[in-house]
């Protein structure tokens, strides 16, 4: 189990690969919210996640022991013109609990995470929720076509 957050007493965060149980369910938000790749693609990826230690991983947040959202993080030797980079990739938050701190909480603890294995920053790509992580301490570098959306090309200090 990760931290526990004293802002949601109510949330636990752990890691996939101390609840391999939740990997379909998590295949299938992907599959839904990002369809460019097939189910199988998506889940041989996550399943590095199962036995990769510590990238790449995703964070699960859970209340009352119901997953309810989840970030990865993971190292791309090249992406963004930033080469060899640790990313967080794939935020999500069911509909039900969106608005609600989940997706913060999530960044947080994967900030947590990459400080915990001594990483000194962090990258992400940002389509929709700009604001949301420059409230957050993110620093927005550029824009850039990825994957056919403009996208914000986004930087974390973690120093």
């Amino acid at each position: 189990m990760l931290l526990d957050s004293p802002a949601f007493p109510e949330l636990t965060f752990d890691e996939l690969s101390d609840a391999p149980h939740w990997l379909q369910t998590i295949v299938q938000w992907h599959q839904q919210q990002w369809p460019l790749q097939s189910e199988q693609q998506r889940q041989q990826k996550l399943r590095q996640h199962l036995e990769a230690a510590p990238f790449p991983t995703t964070l699960l947040a859970l209340r009352n022991d119901e997953l309810i959202g989840s970030v990865s993080a993971v190292c791309y030797q090249r992406l963004g013109g930033v080469g060899p980079s640790y990313w967080l990739a794939n935020a999500y938050v069911v509909k039900s609990q969106r608005r609600r701190g989940v997706g913060s909480q999530l960044i947080q603890q994967a900030e947590a995470y990459a400080k915990q294995h001594q990483l000194h920053e962090l990258y992400l790509y940002a389509t929709d929720q700009v604001p949301l992580y420059q409230r957050l301490g993110w620093e927005a570098l550029r824009q850039k076509k990825f994957k056919g959306e403009l996208a914000t090309i986004m930087r974390r200090d973690l120093g």
